[in-house]
């Protein structure tokens, strides 16, 4: 019987925090990754078991990471950003790895609400919207705006992120 895993994911702009442990709370792996839907799919590959579930709190990269991982065949869950944010903050020591390890204790226990990931129809649907209620602000705020958007909507690829890094590499 394959052991069953849960994968909670810090997540960076450049750099995502992950810890895997299993159904006992015992840490199976931790590790950092880049920030890429690629090089998280290979790390999470390389783990022996069964994913219940791989979490990361919702943020601006998280529905990107998302939508990324799930066309690799990872399926993933958002989790409430105040409801983590409360449920972590207990913790004396605020680091990446510990914010990391918290989420993947949440996702075993069951003690999160996931939040929806919208389609990216509804995601461009909302794109017009700001571009319509931005004619007349300040431009560079409009901009700054819609660029926030695009990235949300995995429309625009963070500059700061490049697949051509991942390929070969080892994480």
């Amino acid at each position: 019987m394959t052991a069953k895993l849960y994968a909670g994911l810090d997540v960076s702009l450049e750099m995502t925090a992950v810890c895997v442990m299993d159904q006992d709370g015992q840490l199976v792996r931790e590790v950092k990754v880049r920030t890429c839907p690629a090089a998280l799919a290979a790390m999470l590959a390389s783990c022996d078991g069964h994913f219940e579930r791989i979490g990361l709190e919702a943020g601006p990269l998280s529905e990107w990471l998302v939508r990324g991982l799930a066309k690799l065949g990872v399926d993933g869950v958002l989790i409430e950003t105040r409801q983590a944010h409360k449920a972590l903050s207990a913790m004396t020591v605020k680091t990446d790895r510990n914010d990391a390890r918290g989420l993947a204790h949440l996702l075993r226990m069951g003690w999160f609400r996931p939040v929806h990931v919208k389609s990216i129809s509804a995601r461009e649907q909302r794109e017009t919207f700001v571009k319509r209620k931005c004619r007349g602000a300040d431009i560079i705020d409009g901009c700054d705006r819609l660029k926030l958007a695009r990235y949300a909507a995995s429309l625009l690829r963070p500059p700061v992120v490049d697949d051509r890094q991942f390929h070969g590499s080892r994480s």
